[in-house]
């Protein structure tokens, strides 16, 4: 059943990417993805931001959930350990549910989106982690990624 959920979420998002990688078109923003630690135990809360910057020169609109979170204001945050492995998602980081709207960023403009990742990933495995942040620009059509931060858990 498990399996069967991933291969559906997998189609939904290549339905979803198919245009992007289709089109290359220049992004209207970038992301940058800053944790606060590099090094927490095994249990620990990994909080971070994400920072949207506008690059295009004008101003652009984007959605952006009231309550400034990343994942309900559309990102995608990929963690994966140093053997390839995605951990297992919360009950809130499978369910996305979010109240906001649209909001104005100038040119050179940014937006920080808080990042909580044992609100997400239900990581139980001490090791190296390596964590992305994504959400397609709908304006240059068009798959955004962030930098990918490293972190340590330790027991």
């Amino acid at each position: 059943m498990i399996l069967r959920k991933r291969l559906m979420q997998a189609l939904i998002v290549f339905t979803l990417l198919k245009p992007c990688l289709a089109q290359p078109s220049t992004s209207t923003f970038s992301l940058t993805l800053k944790l606060y630690k590099d090094n927490v135990k095994l249990g620990s809360v990994i909080k971070g931001e994400i920072i949207l910057t506008n690059i295009s020169g004008r101003e652009i609109t984007v959605y952006s959930d009231r309550s400034r979170y990343a994942h309900p204001s559309g990102f995608t945050i990929n963690l994966i350990d140093d053997h390839g492995k995605t951990p297992a998602l919360t009950d809130a980081g499978s369910v996305v549910i979010g109240s906001g709207g649209d909001q104005r960023v100038p040119p050179n403009g940014t937006i920080e989106y808080k990042l909580d990742i044992q609100k997400l990933y239900n990581i139980v495995t001490p090791g190296e982690y390596h964590v992305q942040a994504q959400i397609i620009d709908g304006k240059a059509n068009q798959l955004v990624k962030s930098n990918t931060v490293n972190i340590a858990v330790t027991r």
